[in-house]
């Protein structure tokens, strides 16, 4: 993968609801990601993941379908919000609002499939955050949803037109980390 993946969010013009459901139009409509790879080697993830992205005026929404074959054997230990929820299986989105991408400035929200959400911030000091997420288990899956809004992402200052992202899995029933580099 040397060449660095470009997606381009699809604008939905009304609120996509975060409630772990995605037969809703909105996500069906939204660019669908695939593709994981595993950190470090570089292999396709052992178990399949969809990331779709969508946004309004307002938000970025983002849906996860984490197909995998154990459901009962998911790791979800963390029980608030505000703890290290990618300890647990979960989904993170690394985001720096800015077309180089720059780690002192990157945002990273993370969803447990116990529906337990963390943001981790740049300036790392601990405030009321009006982004939400919810997960849903189901028979072969589960899903996780999150609505961002932009003023979430703007105390750094300007907002580019070319973000970088990634899209990440936790799975921690192999212990390996899946990419969807974006």
């Amino acid at each position: 993968m040397s060449e660095v993946p470009v997606v381009t969010p699809t604008y939905v013009g009304y609120a996509a609801r975060a409630d772990g459901k995605v037969g809703e139009q909105a996500w069906s409509n939204a660019t669908c990601l695939s593709n994981f790879r595993l950190v470090g080697s570089g292999e396709p993830a052992s178990q399949r993941t969809e990331a779709r992205v969508c946004y309004d005026r307002s938000n970025l929404y983002i849906s996860f379908e984490c197909f995998e074959d154990e459901m009962g054997r998911l790791k979800t230990e963390s029980t608030h919000d505000g703890e290290h929820v990618w300890h647990d299986d979960s989904v993170e989105i690394w985001i720096s609002p800015y077309s180089v991408a720059d780690a002192a400035k990157t945002h990273q929200f993370v969803v447990s499939a116990a529906g337990i959400k963390t943001h981790v911030h740049p300036d790392h000091a601990r405030r009321e955050e009006p982004w939400r997420a919810a997960a849903v288990r189901m028979t072969g899956k589960w899903v996780a949803q999150i609505t961002i809004p932009f003023d979430t992402l703007r105390p750094l200052g300007r907002n580019e037109s070319c973000w970088r992202v990634n899209f990440c899995r936790n799975e921690y029933l192999t212990a390996r980390r899946a990419v969807g580099r974006r």
